[in-house]
């Protein structure tokens, strides 16, 4: 079973296009009785995520406790909290990253809420994660919407340039939060997003190219908010069933 735990909804952004969730956030001690609930159950990968996960100031002491229950740990992040100086730390006992990359105009980045100079900090960035730890799994993360739809080629030329091994293309996802609030402005069908995303079918590169379709999303999967619920969400609804707290909801 993988989860995906967002362990904070708090984010030190405003992308537009998100669709996190928001609940309030739990000591430490209960992220780790939240964490031995997960490994009893018989979680065997987590992908933190939030908000912003490297907010959460004990996510490398939860991901030590992760990797001694047997755990694969998975990090989704804007990368503005990671330095060169801190990934040593912060990236220890992550199997996986997954970085976000929208624009490489880092005025349409600031545009859209991922921040001033963000492409420029990202280049920075993966050169100095590639160099301190060469067998990272490294994912870039692209949600494919209107604004940005028709410049996925400059995406795909500057991301050849780096030691990457998959690119995600997500469709953009309208089921909560800002992306319901800008679903106008942002949205578009899914053969828009298939036909330009074709063009990349065939290509040859050093990486993976994954699509994430509105089909792929609409899939069952299990999130586990800030508070501790266990959240199945399908076909674009919520559901919780569990407090890992304590209580069930029947």
């Amino acid at each position: 079973m993988d989860v995906c735990w967002n362990v904070t909804s708090e984010c030190n952004r405003n992308c537009k296009y998100c669709f996190k969730f928001t609940d309030y956030e739990v000591s430490f001690n209960d992220k780790k009785a939240i964490l031995k609930e997960l490994k009893d159950i018989g979680v065997k990968k987590i992908t933190w995520g939030g908000g912003e996960p490297f907010l959460c100031e004990d996510i490398d002491k939860l991901m030590k406790i992760a990797k001694s229950y047997g755990m694969y740990n998975e990090a989704i992040t804007n990368c503005s909290l990671l330095t060169t100086d801190n990934i040593a730390k912060k990236l220890k006992y992550v199997d996986k990253l997954n970085m976000s990359l929208d624009f490489v105009d880092d005025e349409k980045n600031s545009l859209y809420g991922i921040g001033e100079d963000y492409y420029l900090h990202f280049k920075e960035l993966i050169k100095s994660i590639n160099k301190k730890f060469p067998n990272l799994f490294i994912q870039v993360n692209t949600v494919v919407f209107k604004h940005n739809l028709n410049l996925l080629d400059d995406l795909y030329n500057e991301l050849k340039k780096y030691k990457i091994n998959r690119w995600k293309l997500a469709k953009f996802f309208p089921v909560r939060g800002s992306a319901l609030k800008n679903k106008d402005d942002l949205y578009i069908t899914n053969f828009e997003y298939e036909k330009e995303v074709s063009k990349f079918f065939n290509t040859k590169q050093n990486f993976e190219i994954y699509y994430n379709n509105e089909e792929k999303m609409m899939m069952k999967h299990y999130i586990v908010l800030s508070s501790g619920k266990l959240i199945i969400s399908q076909n674009g609804e919520d559901m919780e069933v569990l407090n890992l707290l304590g209580g069930r909801n029947e």
